[in-house]
């Protein structure tokens, strides 16, 4: 029997174009000077599962330790933190991990305190615009506005799917107001928060975009008569910070090149999707043991260009 190629078009939810990592490991960072360590730690506690339950494994990083280095980050998929406080050695070279971490298509999730407001060594804050310039790649940024009277705050917009896993949002409980502005017109808004005291517009303080995800202090859980109540879905918001659904249209090519045939098709089906304008991205054969289920979620579309199976994993699609 000769083989039979087929080039189907799978309609999926709703990208753009992103470089796309296919790694099945996280970074977890943590402080050691914040009593933190690799076995205590709030990623360990409260995220290791969850991820374990996508597929992918975690290992633990101590950032007062210093950046991790290229050894490290070689297989690394996503970076994500849970800090306890502002201060940090070294901020501005943090700031610029994250960025670099960012543009090389990994993913960063931030949870409770951002953890690099301060310098700790010079007790200096850092600029403020040079805060932005990392926040804005995740769709918020920061103008500060701080206030803890739980009589001027009020929940303005809430995903209860989301954000009220195991309580209810309740600022008398939160009693913590910054203010954010969405710099990204895609970003997906779960909790927003408002002054009432202050015209201006609400402030989204757990998001997720395409590169990531971050949840701010205080509406993430609450500690009530010694136990912790996750207020934040922590599986859901892992899933849209990692697996982002997409913004505008995408179409993956799942490629098998190993005969001309393949080959012929690829060219042609190539050739037809630029002409038209339209973003894709092939993934081959090679790379296919690594998907998960979920990162077909950013297009709109898949192709396949395949003899058999080729080892893709049924829950993938």
């Amino acid at each position: 029997m000769k083989n039979i190629f087929i080039l189907s078009l799978l309609l999926l939810p709703a990208i753009q174009a992103l470089p796309l990592n296919y790694e099945n490991r996280v970074l977890a960072l943590y402080k050691s000077s914040e009593n933190q360590s690799e076995k205590e730690n709030e990623i360990f506690f409260y995220l290791s599962q969850p991820l374990s339950k996508m597929g992918l494994s975690v290992e633990y990083w101590d950032i007062d330790r210093g950046l991790p280095n290229a050894k490290i980050m070689a297989n690394i998929r996503a970076v994500v933190t849970w800090f306890r406080g502002p201060a940090m050695q070294s901020p501005e070279a943090y700031l610029h991990f994250l960025d670099s971490t960012i543009e090389s298509g990994r993913k960063v999730i931030i949870i409770d305190n951002f953890g690099a407001y301060q310098d700790r060594k010079s007790s200096q804050y850092i600029n403020q615009a040079r805060l932005n310039l990392t926040l804005a790649k995740l769709g918020i940024q920061y103008f500060g506005d701080w206030t803890d009277n739980p009589d001027l705050i009020d929940i303005a917009y809430k995903d209860s799917t989301m954000v009220e896993f195991q309580g209810i949002q309740d600022p008398a409980e939160s009693r913590l107001f910054y203010r954010y502005l969405q710099h990204d017109n895609n970003l997906r808004i779960f909790l927003s928060i408002s002054r009432k005291d202050r015209d201006y517009d609400p402030s989204p303080v757990i998001v997720a975009n395409k590169n990531g995800g971050f949840a701010f202090s205080r509406y993430i859980y609450r500690v009530e008569q010694g136990k912790v109540q996750l207020l934040l879905n922590v599986q859901s918001f892992l899933k849209e910070a990692l697996f982002p659904l997409p913004s505008r249209e995408n179409i993956a090519l799942l490629l098998d090149d190993s005969t001309a045939t393949a080959k012929r098709i690829l060219e042609y089906t190539s050739g037809v999707l630029r002409r038209a304008k339209l973003p894709f991205e092939v993934i081959h054969k090679e790379q296919f043991s690594r998907l998960l289920p979920g990162d077909l979620r950013v297009f709109t579309s898949v192709g396949l260009i395949l003899k058999d199976d080729a080892g893709l994993k049924g829950a993938v699609l």
